[in-house]
């Protein structure tokens, strides 16, 4: 199962990582590793809602 996220970007090309989410891959950026991430990678009590 997958997610789309969607986060405040400050440069929207991945420079600034002001859009991270952390996963259990480590920190992702939604605007260049996503915005879609596998449900489970997702550490969720991290994610700003």
């Amino acid at each position: 199962c997958q997610v789309s996220l969607e986060v405040r970007m400050g440069c929207g090309f991945g420079a600034c990582y002001g859009c991270t989410v952390n996963t259990r891959k480590g920190l992702k950026r939604v605007c260049r590793d996503g915005p879609v991430f596998e449900l489970g990678d997702i550490i969720w009590p991290e994610v700003r809602i």
